[in-house]
């Protein structure tokens, strides 16, 4: 059995509902996973989770019992019922999910302990209830009762007890309000139920009032109209266009302001007259009656937060003639309420709202689009206060790094800026910086160098009293770790000797190529030596006294025992190019590791005999590496975008890598003599500064920043580990319908946007469809072939482009505007650079890097281009390389297919003739997901063509048959895990179904539903290199794989993934947390003593504290939604 787990990372924030207690001046508020209770000062007092989802919810006070109760609404339809304390009095199964866009509304009548809610969409279900030990329950027997259906989806219900005053007749009824479509006008209608109390008269309701076409036309906002049933007398309508008054059949008749109604009283200008409300401000309203015998007032609050009274007065009766006589009084002038946080009052600045009496008084509470309650009351003179709830909308997830994985998501908010949340192992703790001086390159006193005066490559002399020693050097000197320096300028290598007291070091000449040690005569010499070539020495003495020297040019490594006296030669061979750095780190029993760094970024640790145990990528820029002073197994290994500190466990004999993250630029670090303190020279600012290294205990931790720009999407290049390029708008603030596309680059470790591209200067109200990084290495997963070697130079050079996707409105839309464009990031001056554009012909809506300088575009149409360059004309250009096929619909991503998924037996054989067969899905938004391949041979020049052709149903891979059945798909992703893979599709919303495919081409599946609208799926980690393998036995590594990210409308950010070493054994309890969390959310079986479910899901949100819900938050910290963040501008 395959254990999958599901974790969240940030709760949502998505407020269903909130409500003022009577009692103990408490505030309640009710999110989808949790209930939360606030003090009189908004401070939270008390929180519980909830199982499930919840979708709706209601409070009922019970006049009779003088208490009263919250009811809850799950998503999968079960009804749950609280008391004031939160204490779970009782549930109930109903069967019916509950989608997320379904409005519910309640009603209830407490003389007959019957609950009335829309169960559907158009249909109204009756919840018998019985009281226990004063507090309500309810009935298990079967008789939860369907008991109208209505033709149309209901947009308002309205409870109502009556007495025919004719025949003395007790009946119900309910009213709602109708809307059979988008477009169409909101319809009236009421049924009935004669004798209530009467259980022989089987519960029929019948047509009391058929339609009454109201003339409206609801907008976008949820609620436009409410009614509200007086007893015994009508039905009146608040509506934006004035009230409605239906008097009740078999009803008194009524008189309102003198105006006898036959049928319908209408006063369509009642607001607009007392210049109250106008028809775009009534909406979204929030309605408290409050019914007499005397008179109907009705307290409201509107979405733009006006508060209106309004008073319906009985003036007299008659009861003779059943005759009633009304005053219709507006009674407050529709202040705005007395709320800060409103501010010009938007064209929607409420969310929700919510009216009630407390202590005899009128008291709101009201959502607002930054998330905060205000609650108070509504008076000029009184004071509203806030609950800080803390939401933003997540909008995109990912995992960067391959060793080192660092966590990134953005999200934006009301105010149309991002929120970016990195998290990663931040050890600022771990070391003070001192800033010690500006250096001034031009300066010969200030610095010295093993080549030449900069500062990205001098040397520092420093003391230990935070000086630097300002000494007048010749053009090559080098300094020991403990002071002593020397002429070099006829050496081609030098190293100090590590023994950790010694001031001795290792160099070669460069006439002869020999090898000298300074505490030995004894000499070297270097088979077939050529000083052109780059020499890296490192030389470091064991515990045994044993000295070991390593001499790497090229890929070939010389290991020198004893000053030369037993010698190896190794070479690296697959991808390595040439050694940047080593070192080696001694083990116990004399044995040693050499931990070399190549200049494409690969790490590689071998044995003695240079057997590779180890390789690995960080990113595509080699790595200096240096030990730390008398810290056996520490080394620093660093570049202009990352120091990485590795240390090394003789308990566990496994490394670690832990970034420490500053926001300096290393240029280069130096050992402060006769300390552990580093010296570093920063490239960006030529400063100087003091790092004092400490032992503290390693965390990781969040790091929020909020930036103008409303951040789209990200991506990171394999040539730096630094910096983020983001794709985003800008709102104009002159007009607030009118955005600014651009390309912003995040610096990581500053947490600042450095740099900026304005698309809208270039190609006006273009919007940035999607962005992609160049990688020239192919993925494994990949069938084709490489078509010929680039140099390592063309290879860095791809691995810093870009593209982007431009989509025009479609009112300027010209099919042969360039609508993809390439762009490549200096990481040394952190500058995006624009090159070329290339004009499809057709619109994209996904960029995917296929192999090399190729990639696929997909939109309109799909097809296959190549990112050219020309060294001697020192120009990129685009050029198209297969056939554009043309899809119906839009292509929103194209997905490769790893050859674990089982394939139809159908299938035909790949053509033997052909160099490249590969198979892609594509996600079309209008036609689901199908089937292409790529067929790809040798053309002129030594170039590849592709050719691009549809598959067969018949003939395509089995496990789309099982995604077709459920119809809208809106995400698709795949995970190679060599022998197996993972695939996850999104079906509607918020469903999720996750594959497992295993090494023998079965797959099982689970799904499961997230708690608001999926805003992006991506894999966790998108890393193309990785030429370490599957191995990880020397590298200390997290056990949690993520797979894939997700994050939600309201907030909600998740990763799924799995634990690789052993599987997780639950306790009993949490194993029944889990077992109902599932009932929940999945539509599997999920019995919790069900061991034949092939694929487990896990939902580490329900348990309680254990040893994988505390390894994962360690791992992966939980975030806790406030965004205590700082401004950018």
């Amino acid at each position: 059995m395959k254990q999958l787990v599901l974790y969240e990372v940030c709760q949502p924030r998505n407020v269903i509902d909130f409500f003022a207690s009577r009692f103990g001046n408490k505030k309640f508020t009710i999110e989808a996973e949790c209930i939360k209770v606030w003090g009189a000062d908004g401070t939270q007092v008390k929180s519980i989770s909830t199982v499930g989802y919840t979708t709706a919810s209601f409070v009922y006070f019970n006049e009779i019992l003088n208490n009263e109760f919250l009811f809850l609404v799950k998503s999968n339809g079960e009804l749950h019922i609280f008391d004031q304390d939160l204490n779970m009095l009782d549930r109930l199964r109903t069967e019916i999910v509950q989608p997320c866009d379904k409005e519910t509304f309640f009603a209830f009548d407490q003389y007959n302990n019957k609950l009335y809610l829309n169960l559907e969409h158009s249909t109204v279900h009756c919840v018998p209830l019985k009281i226990e030990n004063s507090v309500p329950k309810f009935l298990h027997d079967g008789q939860m009762l369907q008991i109208f259906q209505f033709s149309a989806t209901i947009r308002d219900m309205s409870y109502g007890p009556h007495i025919n005053e004719y025949t003395n007749e007790e009946f119900d009824t309910i009213s709602v309000l109708l809307q059979d479509s988008a477009e169409s006008c909101l319809i009236f209608r009421t049924v009935y139920l004669l004798d209530p109390n009467d259980s022989t008269s089987g519960n029929k309701w019948s047509i009391l009032i058929p339609n009454v076409d109201l003339n409206i036309v609801p907008t976008s906002h949820k609620r436009i109209a409410s009614i509200t049933t007086i007893p015994s007398v009508g039905f009146l309508i608040l509506t934006c266009k004035g009230i409605l008054f239906l008097s009740l059949p078999n009803g008194p008749q009524n008189r309102i302001d003198g105006v006898t109604i036959n049928k319908l009283y209408e006063r369509v200008n009642l607001f607009v007259e007392d210049e109250v409300l106008q028809d775009d401000t009534f909406y979204d309203v929030a309605v408290l009656a409050t019914i007499t015998d005397k008179m109907a007032r009705f307290d409201i609050i509107t979405g733009k937060g006006k508060y209106i009274k309004l008073k319906l007065k009985k003036v007299k009766e008659e009861e003779t003639q059943f005759i009633i006589h009304w005053e219709l009084t507006l009674s407050a002038n529709g202040e705005y309420l007395s709320i800060q946080d409103l501010g010009d009052r938007p064209e929607k600045c409420i969310q929700r709202c919510s009216i009630s009496n407390v202590d005899g008084r009128i008291f709101y509470m009201v959502l607002l689009p930054a998330n905060k309650v205000i609650y108070g009351f509504p008076y000029a003179q009184a004071t509203s206060r806030v609950i800080d709830i803390g939401q933003m909308h997540s909008i995109y997830s990912k995992y960067f790094g391959n060793v080192l994985k660092q966590h990134v998501f953005c999200s934006t908010d009301f105010r149309n800026k991002s929120n970016i949340s990195t998290c990663d192992y931040y050890l600022e703790d771990k070391f003070t910086i001192h800033e010690l001086l500006v250096l001034d390159s031009s300066d010969s006193n200030t610095q010295f160098s093993d080549k030449k005066f900069t500062p990205t490559e001098g040397r520092i002399k420093t003391t230990n009293d935070d000086s630097i020693n300002t000494i007048h050097c010749k053009d090559n000197e080098f300094v020991t770790a403990q002071g002593t320096s020397m002429n070099t300028q006829n050496l081609c290598g030098f190293c100090n000797i590590w023994d950790g007291s010694q001031n001795e070091m290792a160099y070669i000449t460069a006439n002869d190529g020999s090898i000298h040690w300074s505490n030995t005569q004894a000499v070297y010499s270097i088979e077939n030596f050529n000083r052109f070539q780059h020499y890296v020495i490192e030389s470091v003495t064991l515990r045994n006294g044993k000295n070991i020297s390593v001499v790497a040019t090229g890929n070939t490594f010389h290991v020198l025992e004893n000053y030369g006296e037993s010698t190896t030669t190794f070479h690296l061979q697959n991808v390595f190019v040439s050694a940047k750095s080593l070192c080696v780190n001694g083990l116990d029993g004399g044995n040693y590791h050499i931990i070399i760094s190549d200049i494409q970024g690969d790490l590689y640790i071998t044995d003695t005999a240079g057997k590779s145990l180890e390789e690995f990528n960080l990113h595509n820029q080699g790595f200096q590496l240096i030990r730390l002073f008398d810290c056996p197994g520490k080394f620093l290994m660093y570049n202009q975008n990352a120091i990485i500190l590795i240390s090394y466990s003789n308990v566990n004999s496994q490394y670690q890598f832990v970034p420490l993250t500053t926001k300096i630029t290393a240029g280069h670090i130096q050992h402060v003599l006769g300390s552990n303190d580093l010296a570093v020279i920063d490239s960006n600012t030529n400063k100087a500064y003091r790092i004092e290294m400490k032992d503290s205990q390693l965390q990781r931790k969040w790091i929020d920043v909020t930036v103008k720009p409303v951040i789209t999407k990200f991506i990171r290049l394999t040539a730096t580990s630094r910096y983020a390029i983001c794709s985003g708008y800008e709102v104009v603030s002159q007009d607030p319908l009118r955005v600014k596309s651009g390309i912003y680059l995040y610096d990581l470790p500053t947490t600042k946007i450095i740099d900026k591209f304005d698309i809208d200067e270039k190609y006006s109200q273009a919007a940035i469809s999607d962005i992609a990084a160049m990688s020239y290495d192919k993925p494994d997963c990949y069938n084709g072939v490489t078509d010929n070697k680039r140099s390592f130079a063309e290879q860095l050079l791809l691995s810093q482009c870009f593209l982007i996707s431009l989509t025009f409105d479609a009112a300027d839309e010209d099919r042969n505007a360039s609508n993809l464009l390439l762009f490549s990031l200096d990481d040394e001056r952190a500058k995006i650079t624009y090159h070329t554009s290339f004009s499809t012909g057709f619109g994209i809506a996904s960029i995917q890097n296929y192999l090399h300088e190729y990639v696929i575009i997909a939109g309109e149409s799909i097809q296959v281009l190549k990112v050219d360059y020309s060294f001697k004309e020192n120009l990129f250009a685009l050029v198209g390389s297969s056939n554009a096929l043309a899809e119906s619909g839009l292509i929103k991503n194209v997905i490769n297919l790893p050859g674990a998924i089982p394939e139809n037996k159908s299938v035909t054989k790949r053509a033997k003739n052909s160099l490249i067969n590969d198979s892609f899905l594509l996600l079309n938004i209008c036609e689901g997901i199908s089937q292409v391949k790529i067929s790809g041979n040798v053309g002129g020049a030594n170039t590849l063509e592709f050719q691009i052709s549809r598959v067969a149903k018949s003939e395509q891979y089995t496990i789309l048959a099982d995604i077709y059945n459920e119809g809208h798909c809106s995400f698709f992703e795949t995970v190679n895990m060599g022998s197996y893979h993972w695939c996850i599709v999104s079906l509607g919303s918020e469903k999720l179904r996750l594959y497992f495919v295993s090494e023998d081409q079965e797959y099982c599946s689970t799904e499961f539903c997230l708690p608001g609208q999926i805003t992006s799926l991506s894999k966790a980690d998108d890393n193309r290199r990785n030429p370490f393998g599957q191995k990880r036995s020397l590298v200390a590594h997290d056990d949690f794989v993520a797979l894939f990210c997700v994050t939600t409308l309201c907030g909600g950010v998740y990763v799924l993934g799995f634990i690789k070493t052993t599987g997780i054994t639950l306790s009993a309890e949490n194993k029944h947390k889990n077992a109902c969390q599932l009932r929940y959310i999945s539509e599997d079986s999920n019995d919790e003593d069900d061991e034949e479910n092939e694929l487990q899901l896990i939902d580490t949100r329900v348990l309680d504290s254990c040893d994988i819900t505390e390894y994962l938050e360690h791992v992966v910290p939980k975030k806790n939604g406030h965004y205590q963040s700082v401004e950018l501008k």
